[in-house]
């Protein structure tokens, strides 16, 4: 995997000030990922702040990559959502998981 243009100019400068190598910097990314929401109704102009009648959906997970430059080292993501014990997966040890499992009620 690539790092975009201007990040990679950016981790270049670190790692040269800092005198530290490319498995040493690491790289984080955080992603925003929407469930339920409504793809024709989303739809507004820059001076509304809402649509009548339409309620914007709260229901988002967060999603934290991190790796090391060089792309040798990565940890499992880092997944946060409102709630810590969801229905889905109300039986299942979430140490388990593919991913670090974290609540915060405003995420």
């Amino acid at each position: 995997m690539k790092l975009p243009g201007f990040i990679l100019k950016i981790t270049q400068n670190f790692i040269e000030e800092q005198e530290c190598t490319a498995d040493q910097a690491f790289y984080a990314d955080e992603t925003e990922l929407w469930r339920g929401k409504n793809a024709h109704r989303t739809f507004m102009s820059k001076k509304e702040k809402t649509v009548p009648e339409f309620k914007m959906s709260k229901k988002r997970i967060m999603l934290l990559q991190c790796s090391n430059v060089s792309w040798d080292f990565m940890t499992r993501l880092l997944l946060v959502y409102r709630c810590l014990n969801i229905r889905a997966i109300k039986s299942v040890n979430k140490n388990t998981l593919p991913v670090y499992w974290k609540a915060n009620p405003r995420a």
